[in-house]
């Protein structure tokens, strides 16, 4: 993703967040004000006789009602307010940080032994197909991660690692 993208995603995120804040100020002024119009009508409903009190009940009610659809639209308001704030912080990671060499490094030995079985199991048999589902599979998981959706990132390193390392191994058969 290009740093213009990431300002583009960044600028749309400032201006949804502005945007949530001032529906969450709106919200909450209007669950004050019907906070306070809730307790002003339960001090009347004290002072009126029975059928008033009826009548104001229902007008509680129906308050208390629209309050908690408010309070829901609140809740709704900041739980979009998080994802946004999460998603910015996904798209400003680079796509290999620190932590992906620190990993790499970790597991070479690992997908050296796997190269071996892998290119053991490839010798005479058709290595297109393999670097044809390795590339789907890679092509998936951008996918899922794009969706935001959950990858699993070991297998997609060792599937690139794999398929460096025969590309290596091809240009130097080819090359003699």
């Amino acid at each position: 993703m290009s740093h213009d993208e990431v300002r583009w995603y960044e600028k749309r995120w400032l201006e949804d967040r502005r945007r949530w804040e001032e529906e969450r100020r709106s919200l909450q002024k209007r669950l004050d004000e019907q906070a306070a119009e809730i307790l002003e009508l339960k001090r009347k409903v004290a002072e009126c006789a029975d059928e008033r009190v009826e009548k104001l009940q229902r007008q509680v009610d129906t308050l208390q009602q629209q309050l908690k659809e408010e309070q829901a639209a609140h809740m709704q308001c900041a739980k979009a307010l998080e994802q946004a704030k999460q998603q910015l912080a996904m798209l400003a990671q680079p796509p290999l940080g620190e932590g992906f060499f620190r990993y790499l490094g970790q597991n070479i030995g690992l997908w050296d032994q796997t190269l071996v079985e892998e290119a053991r199991k490839l010798e005479g048999c058709g290595i297109e197909p393999w670097l044809r589902a390795i590339w789907e599979e890679r092509e998936g998981a951008l996918s899922r991660v794009f969706a935001g959706e959950i990858t699993d990132w070991q297998r997609v390193r060792t599937g690139l690692v794999l398929e460096w390392a025969l590309l290596a191994w091809l240009e130097g058969v080819r090359d003699g």
